[in-house]
């Protein structure tokens, strides 16, 4: 995959600075989404991020159960798509613009 620099220089920040994980969401059948009549590849590739994101962080809220509320590990999406965005706030995703260097905890939506 090839990014530009300014989503490089993010990733990179946000890995020297938080605990990251990867998850291969078109291969595990929780967060496998098919694709739609009519849907273009984009809006089914961004309705399985989401969908990711969703079962990611109820996986995560199963696993801390008996922890600390500001303990406990959130799941965010970057995305620079406006449309996707309002779409995971509307799902209830923490959501962060591309761009917005300024990753402050828990400034979502």
């Amino acid at each position: 995959m090839f990014l530009s620099m300014n989503i490089t220089s993010i990733l990179y920040f946000c890995i020297s600075k938080y605990c990251f994980g990867i998850l291969t969401i078109i291969f595990y059948r929780d967060t496998y989404v098919e694709r739609k009549p009519g849907e273009s590849a984009n809006d089914r590739n961004d309705r399985a991020i989401r969908k990711a994101c969703s079962w990611y962080q109820t996986h995560l809220e199963e696993s801390q159960k008996g922890t600390g509320k500001n303990k406990q590990i959130k799941v965010v999406l970057l995305t620079q798509d406006f449309k996707n965005r309002e779409q995971a706030c509307n799902e209830g995703i923490p959501t962060y613009k591309g761009k917005q260097h300024n990753l402050k905890p828990f400034s979502f939506c």
